[in-house]
């Protein structure tokens, strides 16, 4: 089932049209969900956020991801983050760490 399947299937669980769909994520036609609908290919992190929210369910659902691949995959990136951490000289460390630190000061 791809993304664009689970969408559809959620929004006709909760008998949503795409018409109120599109109403409830503040889009202007339904036009918008039916392109969403069709291909699924080009759907934004922050519009699957906000699916995910419209439509009652995660967005680890949308994606066809279960909580086992998100760990796995954030496990394989840290890994690859502290092989690349490594490979750096003490002075670029320090500049990763300074904008590790900038970033989440952010948040």
């Amino acid at each position: 089932m791809t993304v664009a399947d689970r969408i559809k299937a959620q929004r006709e669980k909760l008998g949503l049209s795409q018409e109120e769909l599109a109403h409830r994520m503040g889009l202007k036609s339904r036009s918008s969900i039916t392109r969403i609908e069709k291909s699924g290919d080009d759907i934004s992190m922050k519009d699957i956020e906000r699916l995910a929210y419209v439509l009652d369910c995660s967005k680890l659902y949308l994606m066809g991801w279960n909580e086992e691949q998100v760990e796995n995959n954030v496990d394989e990136q840290e890994e690859k983050f502290k092989r690349h951490y490594k490979q750096l000289n003490p002075e670029q460390r320090t500049i990763v760490d300074n904008l590790i630190a900038a970033l989440v000061k952010k948040q």
